[in-house]
């Protein structure tokens, strides 16, 4: 019976011994620290906006008169000039702060540490900048006289001058206005990139289309003359809303607090074509008005018109600097 005792203890101590080497119950392995999947987040940037703009402008005038005395035509004249002349560019940046969100997915490469994504990310940046005193001067281009003598026609003439017979630019009158702004409000880009993930955290290079939300106005435009008077006010400031195309290049890294959560720090830099943003104006009168000489009356009828058009060329590029919270969704 003793040596019975003896065997039992023996075997239990046995299977005790073996409990405790396994480790006890089978535990299920933590989650990854570089989870992937759809994720959304919530941040701010810091952005340097840089608006670039150069400006240009055409325009013309004419004029109509007819001479007549008892409803028999005298004389005519058709005079008509054009005119047109660039500004100064304009270089304005912008530092603002903006809220930002977005939204993509990423996963890894079968079997690698290496991974892809794609996300779609909107800033709201109301970078706004502001010129003084803009000003497009008009130099004259070329003019033709046409005087039509109906009483003795060889005494009617025509003439035309361009450029070439000017010498040196002749000013004939200049687009102004107190004051153009430039707003650069939303940004919009969607990015595709590759990384390569650690423990706990990846980095990444991006690239993909950026699109910018612009608006321009033109506070109390005129046309003046070559002593800068005004000669014709606009009734209406101008204004133009546009969405100007580009390009963003984006390197960034992420580190994650817990399986699911993540923070994703960046540089993006963007940059959009050139855009245009056309104003056009114009002007017209008539007058008819009598004159006596040597006591014949005359009929005078006079009719005038003139208009320009300003282009401006606009281009923005924008550097910026996002920090975000962002929530993965494994699939």
């Amino acid at each position: 019976m003793k040596n019975l005792w003896l065997r039992v203890s023996t075997l239990g101590l046995l299977g005790l011994s073996s409990v405790a080497f396994a480790g006890g119950p089978e535990m299920a392995p933590p989650a990854p620290m570089n989870q992937t999947g759809f994720f959304m987040g919530l941040g701010g940037s810091y952005n340097s906006v840089r608006a670039d703009a150069y400006s240009s402008a055409v325009g013309s005038a004419s004029l109509d008169a007819n001479v007549s005395a008892d409803d028999v035509s005298l004389y005519s004249l058709a005079a008509s000039a054009s005119a047109s002349g660039t500004g100064d560019p304009i270089h304005h940046t912008t530092n603002t702060f903006a809220p930002e969100a977005q939204i993509g997915y990423f996963q890894h490469f079968t079997g690698s540490n290496w991974l892809w994504g794609v996300k779609f990310m909107y800033k709201y940046l109301q970078a706004t900048s502001t010129t003084s005193d803009p000003t497009i001067p008009l130099d004259l281009d070329n003019v033709s006289v046409q005087f039509t003598d109906n009483v003795d026609p060889a005494h009617s003439a025509d003439i035309n001058a361009d450029q070439s017979d000017f010498g040196d630019d002749v000013h004939v009158a200049s687009i102004v206005g107190s004051s153009a702004q430039t707003s650069v409000n939303h940004e919009l880009a969607l990015m595709a990139f590759i990384g390569r993930s650690f423990a706990n955290s990846f980095i990444y290079l991006g690239v993909g289309p950026s699109l910018f939300g612009t608006q321009t106005n033109i506070y109390n435009a005129a046309v003046t003359g070559p002593d800068g008077a005004v000669s014709a006010e606009l009734s209406d400031d101008l204004s133009s809303k546009k969405w100007m195309w580009g390009g963003a290049v984006q390197v960034g890294m992420a580190y994650y607090f817990n399986p699911t959560w993540f923070l994703d720090l960046s540089y993006t830099y963007a940059i959009t074509s050139k855009y245009g943003t056309s104003f056009a104006f114009s002007d017209s009168s008539s007058d008819s008005f009598t004159h006596t000489h040597d006591e014949v009356t005359y009929d005078v009828d006079v009719n005038a018109a003139a208009d320009a058009s300003a282009s401006i060329n606009q281009r923005v590029t924008a550097q910026e600097f996002v920090a975000s919270i962002n929530k993965v969704f494994s699939v």
